[in-house]
């Protein structure tokens, strides 16, 4: 898994590795032919800015797509400029997860890598990102004008429905439960049910009895939720509460509940300002898809020849 991580600092340019020829020798493609054949790197798929991709540099799956893509990336961005601090960071940040720079120094003798070509992998990687950061930078900024189309045209998605506030007090009765064990706990429910008639409080008897462990350490309180996060059959006994008023045990689906309504609020349509945040960050996010993909289009673009046969 580890080596894994090691693998993967090449995606900016393993596509190239193991050339060990002159530019100009390398450029004919029977050269190229006879150097991959005697180097056992299998048959040459393609050239990309004169480098060449072979059987050997595929992934798993057989794709020279993610190749192509990052041997342009490379050639791109190769006139980046990286800060050598940044690119220690990233190689001890790499040693941390290797547990230390033995272990570390290890696996990239057992890789065949060397601590510089290491670090010559990861500024090129540095590059890479600061390279792709900055032809995006100009195609994702949501304007508003776009912002104030996309709630005009989604109201209903950007309206609040009713949403109440509950606390509970649970007991576990799924439907596989026991005849005696059902009793028991509906005999639990109800001796709970009478000392909150008695003053108790629900939040109290929640935190010493409930069985519902995500929410006792709270008083049983559930929070703030709408229909669409509860169960119908829950959703249909809460709508029928008083305010402040817990009901008498009800067994649900999983259970016993006393049910104690201490908040509601009325559906209503959030206002622009309320929700411009979050419209804003929706469209920023789709337009930086799309403009990933249209950038990995356009490094798919390079040159990208198969051979004769």
């Amino acid at each position: 898994m580890k080596r894994a991580t090691l693998a993967l600092l090449f995606i900016g340019g393993a596509s190239a590795a193991g050339l060990a020829c002159s530019e100009l020798l390398y450029r004919w493609p029977v050269a190229r032919e006879v150097i991959a054949r005697t180097f056992g790197r299998g048959e040459l798929l393609a050239v990309i800015d004169g480098m060449g991709i072979y059987d050997v540099d595929l992934p798993a799956d057989g794709d020279t797509g993610q190749l192509v893509v990052a041997a342009s990336l490379r050639r791109e961005s190769r006139d980046e400029q990286i800060a050598e601090t940044a690119v220690e960071r990233e190689f001890q940040l790499l040693t941390y997860q290797f547990g230390g720079a033995e272990v570390f120094a290890s696996e990239l003798e057992a890789s065949r890598l060397s601590a510089e070509a290491l670090r010559r992998e990861i500024a090129a990687h540095l590059r890479g990102q600061q390279w792709i950061e900055k032809q995006l930078a100009a195609d994702v900024h949501a304007t508003e004008d776009e912002c104030q189309a996309f709630y005009a045209s989604n109201l209903e998605r950007l309206s609040q429905p009713t949403r109440f506030r509950v606390r509970h007090l649970f007991l576990a009765a799924p439907p596989a439960t026991p005849p005696e064990i059902l009793q028991e706990k509906q005999d639990a429910a109800n001796k709970l049910a009478k000392r909150l008639s008695t003053g108790e409080q629900l939040a109290a008897l929640s935190a010493e009895a409930s069985e519902d462990d995500a929410t006792k350490e709270r008083g049983g309180d559930l929070g703030f939720f709408s229909a669409a996060r509860m169960p119908a059959d829950f959703i249909a006994e809460v709508e029928k509460l008083e305010p402040g008023k817990p009901n008498t045990p009800l067994r649900l689906h999983l259970g016993f509940h006393i049910l104690q309504l201490t908040d509601s609020r009325a559906a209503r349509q959030m206002p622009l300002e309320e929700v411009l945040p979050e419209i804003t960050l929706h469209l920023t996010n789709a337009k930086r898809a799309a403009a990933v993909e249209r950038l990995r289009q356009r490094l798919t673009m390079a040159e990208f020849v198969r051979p004769p046969l």
